[in-house]
């Protein structure tokens, strides 16, 4: 009861909901009353009830979550030829129970037990709820402070976890009512990423098998989606490709382009014209701007982060506080299908530093730097306790040895870390059971870790596959991570620093002593400056501890002492009287003809 309680206040009065269940068991189910495509997420047939978490995309032709749940349970199909995130759980009767992850272990499907009581469900609160206990799991959160997601099979709430990778649940009733459940591990991750890699084929033939992939994806897409279908197109390599590979296809999907970064848009229209030019047809493309100051800031920032933690149980990224705050409530009907670029970063060698050689071997102290730098950037490592980092750095060093114990060394160990963490655990496709990820087509996955860092760090199969599938589109540059400004909105503006103070004034305890009170107030006073993204990235996460300490019995905070925002005040009133007194050379220079002759050429340029 306490766990649907707890659920029940962000669920729209339009959702349907399914109930299961007698005594010894229930199950109960909430969906949007459309599932944003021809994929039911509740389905009965005979015996079998079926509940689907995602799409089963990469699998053509079949019938529908019970018949999927039945091969499920008679058959021990796995799962393994369909793309994460997804999930499925079949009940036949009132007597045996399976609940399938996928591969990666994507889905968000959290499990939780005491001596009575075994629950699962894709919101870690309600397992703690369920369970008498909401206390944080803080090897959990350090995770999250440092690296910006939970790590591993963590959670937000101590005795709460993930299920792990291609893990199946299965439970079995007895004539007593007793019900006994036994948990089988995977080494699918480690199947997938080996397929390859004993005896690579030749590049040509890689590209075939990812072409291949691709093509079927969008097939199974299309089948799934028919004419709803939405897909982001960046300036980013990775968006392109998947646009080129649904578009021979045949598919013509609406594409859409955030340009908060202005070279974002522009390439998008470059690339949506070359193709209306060569091919004689119009493409669907809207622009949208998810981080327009107005926009953001008309909700202030303690509530951003109070509603982006209440949908999504705290796992959401930190950095999503500067987008337009979300409903208190989930939405009302069910998104179109969707289609991201995420994890082709895995092609391209994304965390391959420039001072490491791509071919031959590299040392082990070296490849720890670099997975530390990568894996627990979310902040600068003096803004964090210095046991949380001394924590953090040990589990980097568990996860380089996971790595070498399926096989991968030098640099293929950044990959496996970025597959099983970063897409795993921080990906946002994994929040949306219509958000489709191709590169993760376990095909694809297979080809990328068949690649050779020298090939990733030269983007092989990337070009190879855009002139196959699209040659239009091959010569116009990307768009990198420092390419151009952005117009977003910053963690600051609004009424973001004077939260910011006052969370830092109030919140003290609970989890906020993950992080050092010193650096996070340096970093206040270095905002009125205009800030680095060092210190952006540090007040965002301060502001996700500081919220979730605050409204929970985590914290035993005293209300704000408003100290630290007159001090940056002052700050803000001496930065304003110097750039005063900066412009005044300027302006008695500008009363010269030469000075307004310079002027006209300042303001042309």
């Amino acid at each position: 009861a306490g766990a649907l309680a707890s659920i029940e206040p962000l669920i729209p009065s339009t959702f349907d909901r399914h109930v299961l269940g007698d005594h010894s068991w229930g199950v109960t189910w909430w969906h949007a009353p459309t599932a944003g495509s021809s994929w039911p997420q509740f389905e009965r047939s005979g015996e079998i009830d079926a509940v689907s978490m995602g799409m089963p995309v990469g699998r053509l032709g079949v019938r529908g979550p019970a018949a999927l749940a039945r091969s499920v349970i008679s058959d021990g199909d796995n799962l393994a030829d369909i793309l994460p995130p997804f999930g499925l759980m079949g009940v036949e009767g009132s007597r045996h129970v399976v609940v399938q992850q996928d591969w990666l272990g994507m889905a968000r499907l959290f499990v939780g037990s005491n001596d009575r009581h075994l629950v699962i469900s894709n919101r870690p609160s309600a397992v703690a709820h369920a369970l008498g206990s909401s206390d944080p799991d803080l090897d959990g959160w350090s995770s999250y402070v440092t690296a910006g997601h939970f790590g591993g099979l963590s959670s937000p709430f101590r005795g709460v976890r993930l299920m792990s990778p291609g893990e199946r649940l299965d439970g079995r009733r007895d004539g007593s009512g007793t019900w006994a459940f036994s948990s089988t591990p995977s080494n699918s991750v480690e199947r997938v990423i080996n397929r390859y890699r004993a005896s690579p084929p030749a590049l040509d033939e890689l590209v075939d098998v990812a072409a291949q992939a691709l093509r079927d994806v969008a097939v199974s897409v299309t089948e799934l989606a028919g004419d709803r279908l939405a897909l982001g197109l960046s300036g980013g390599k990775d968006s392109r490709l998947i646009a080129a590979a649904f578009l021979a296809g045949g598919t013509r999907p609406a594409f859409v382009t955030n340009e908060d970064t202005i070279a974002e848009g522009e390439t998008a229209r470059r690339l949506i014209a070359a193709f209306d030019d060569l091919r004689g047809e119009r493409l669907d493309h809207r622009l949208v701007r998810s981080g327009s100051a107005p926009d953001v800031t008309a909700v202030g920032l303690t509530t951003r982060v109070a509603r982006l933690q209440s949908l999504y149980d705290f796992q959401f990224p930190s950095s999503y506080c500067v987008r337009a705050a979300p409903s208190d409530r989930f939405p009302a009907t069910a998104s179109p299908v969707s289609v991201t670029g995420a994890g082709g970063e895995l092609a391209t060698g994304y965390w391959y530093p420039n001072h490491l050689p791509t071919v031959g071997p590299v040392d082990d102290e070296a490849l720890q730097r670099e997975i530390v730098s990568h894996l627990l950037g979310a902040v600068p490592g003096p803004a964090v306790a210095e046991w949380v980092r001394a924590d953090q750095e040990s589990r980097c060093r568990g996860l380089m040895s996971e790595a070498h114990g399926v096989g991968l060394i030098g640099l293929e160990v950044l990959d496996y870390i970025y597959l099983v963490e970063r897409m795993r655990r921080w990906s946002t496709s994994a929040y949306s059971p219509s958000m489709v990820t191709p590169f993760l087509s376990p095909d694809v996955v297979a080809v990328m870790f068949a690649l050779t860092p020298h090939q990733k760090a030269e983007r092989s199969l990337h070009s190879a596959l855009l002139a196959r599938l699209a040659p239009e589109w091959a010569d116009i540059p990307f768009v990198s991570i420092t390419t151009g400004r952005s117009t977003a909105t910053r963690v600051w503006d609004g009424d973001g620093l004077e939260s910011l103070c006052d969370l830092f004034d109030s919140a003290q305890a609970g989890l906020v002593p993950l992080m050092s009170r010193s650096f996070v107030e340096g970093c206040l006073l270095g905002a009125v400056a205009g800030g680095k993204r060092q210190t952006e990235k540090t007040l965002q996460q301060f502001a996700w501890v500081a919220v979730a300490s605050s409204p929970t019995p985590w914290s035993l905070d005293a209300p704000a002492s408003r100290l630290t925002y007159p001090k940056v005040q002052t700050a803000m009133a001496a930065r304003d009287r110097s750039l005063r007194n900066a412009r005044r050379p300027w302006k008695r220079v500008k009363r010269s003809r030469v000075g307004r002759a310079i002027a006209r050429r300042v303001r042309w340029r």
